[in-house]
């Protein structure tokens, strides 16, 4: 004897239900549990101890919540800076959480670590490459370091030129490699590198001899370097040695180059064709030997 069909729909039906409520008991239950944690957590973060409101910064890393990024957000100008830069690690996952002005701000916080963290969020932010500029002297090398591959992904061609400074005035290997690394890629990208302002020669020595010894990396910004030392002049150094021989010569101790002025007008007349100087045909120069005789 047969079931009727209704009734095996029925059947069927409650059976379902049946299984379908301990899922949605579960469902609620951790929601709950989730809401809970998160006053916790909220609860915490304005602990009177240090340690504890970090720790409640640190242990919302893993965590989505809006009200409680919003709660961490609160403590970005905490008075301890170690709370301040667990609310920038925190906050490292989602940037867009803060704001230009606030980022800038943190970049001239007292603590390195935090100065650091916020050289990171400041990453890909065009009206924040000033600020990075700055960072690039500050007096951390993590710091340091942090601006410069954060400048990496900066626009403007002074920046390449500040990195290749950086390269060339840094002491710490670290920065030096980090610039190197930024320059090269911004190098790459631009393509025509025929525009760029150069650093002083002196600076650009300096960096050809700190990429000699990093083998065969940053390519690009080897051939750069090589390219503008071959190119330009060291006016400064000409300058210096043109003031030494001037020195020299009104000090009588350079009694071989007398007549020189002569030799060069007569080379002009000859050349030009204007042929000898007025008054008479041209004058026999002093030779080194006369000179050497008359100094004798």
């Amino acid at each position: 004897m047969g079931y009727p069909a209704g009734a095996c729909r029925r059947a069927r039906s409650t059976t379902s239900s049946a299984r379908s409520w301990p899922t949605r008991t579960r469902s609620r239950t951790r929601r709950r549990l989730a809401h809970a944690e998160v006053a916790q957590v909220a609860e915490l973060l304005i602990s009177s101890h240090e340690v504890i409101r970090r720790a409640a910064v640190q242990s919302a890393k893993s965590r989505g919540e809006p009200e409680l990024l919003q709660a961490v957000l609160g403590l970005i100008d905490d008075p301890r800076a170690s709370v301040r830069a667990a609310v920038i690690e925190v906050v490292a996952a989602r940037p867009s959480l803060l704001d230009d002005a606030t980022v800038t701000r943190l970049l001239a916080d007292d603590e390195e670590d935090v100065r650091k963290g916020a050289a990171g969020l400041a990453r890909g932010r065009a009206a924040l490459t000033p600020a990075l500029l700055l960072a690039l002297a500050d007096g951390d090398w993590n710091v340091r370091e942090a601006a410069a591959k954060s400048l990496g992904e900066a626009d403007g061609d002074g920046v390449i030129t500040a990195l290749v400074e950086r390269i060339g005035e840094d002491s710490d290997a670290d920065v030096q490699r980090a610039a190197a690394a930024s320059a090269e890629r911004l190098l790459g990208a631009r393509g025509d590198q025929g525009e760029l302002a150069a650093p002083a020669l002196a600076t650009l020595r300096s960096v050809r001899t700190k990429l000699e010894a990093t083998g065969p990396k940053f390519p690009a910004l080897k051939r750069w370097v090589a390219g503008v030392l071959e190119r330009e002049v060291d006016v400064k150094a000409l300058r210096e040695y043109g003031k030494l021989l001037s020195d020299e010569a009104l000090a009588g101790r350079l009694p071989r180059a007398h007549g020189v002025e002569a030799v060069c007008d007569a080379i002009v007349r000859v050349l030009t064709g204007a042929g000898p100087p007025r008054g008479g045909p041209a004058r026999r120069v002093r030779g080194r030997e006369d000179v050497d005789r008359s100094t004798n």
